[in-house]
């Protein structure tokens, strides 16, 4: 399996885990039809809120790291995270159960220790060889997420950068192969895209918060990304 994180390419094979950050901009590039793979998110207030009986460093530092990290897990690893995660889908699916959500928490916790040991090890392996184009990259990734419901120019990113709208692109279209325009785009289809599937606001909020001047105008932008209309897909729950 091939996916871009954050404008960088990751190859996944059998056995491997990838943390990265909440809000990146990822994209599947590669993958094979008999893969099996477990896909774990969490809000950072239910984690915390759930882990603040263990005052240890690595809880901050697995919920505020910004960078992406990937390892092979040994057969032990891979197996004891696979149940976890396994029992912790299956007791979410029935909330109906006694003590539903106590053994939900239970689960989670013990999942989050496995993954904190892992991401701490992780750090301490990795060493990222920093570049200023990658700190731009990663730099322009964190502000983009945070500012994309509102502002769309290349011109405000890159004036938060101290670099030239021109440099900006350049650089992203040497990394991405695509534009600053369109990186900026995709950003916010993932915005509509999450509004759309995870909350109760009308196509018209919607618009509305992503600071789209009407309905109409935000439809056509999402349908020419997406290839169907707003209220198709939040009918259909398409999560490609």
């Amino acid at each position: 399996m091939s996916i871009n994180v954050n404008l960088e390419t990751y190859q996944i094979s059998r056995n491997s885990i990838i943390f990265f950050p909440s809000q990146s901009y990822t994209h599947i590039l590669k993958i094979s039809q008999n893969i099996k793979s477990i896909v774990i998110s969490f809000s950072d207030d239910f984690a915390l809120s759930n882990l603040k009986n263990y005052n240890d460093i690595n809880i901050v530092r697995l919920l505020s790291d910004n960078s992406t990290l990937i390892t092979s897990l040994s057969p032990e690893s891979s197996k004891s995270i696979t149940g976890l995660a396994d029992n912790l889908y299956q007791l979410n699916s029935d909330r109906e159960q006694l003590f539903a959500m106590e053994r939900i928490y239970h689960c989670f916790n013990s999942l989050t220790l496995e993954l904190m040991v892992l991401h701490s090890k992780m750090q301490e392996d990795y060493h990222p060889k920093t570049s200023r184009q990658k700190t731009l990259i990663q730099n322009f990734m964190n502000m983009l997420f945070t500012h994309c419901k509102k502002e769309r120019s290349v011109q405000f990113y890159a004036d938060k950068l101290a670099v030239t709208p021109g440099y900006l692109s350049k650089i992203l279209k040497e990394v991405s192969g695509l534009t600053a325009s369109d990186i900026i785009e995709d950003a916010v289809v993932i915005e509509a895209r999450n509004m759309l599937q995870n909350s109760n606001l009308s196509i018209t909020q919607i618009a509305d918060e992503l600071h789209f001047s009407d309905q109409s105008f935000f439809g056509k932008f999402f349908k020419k990304k997406m290839k169907m209309s707003p209220r198709e897909f939040r009918t259909r729950k398409v999560f490609t």
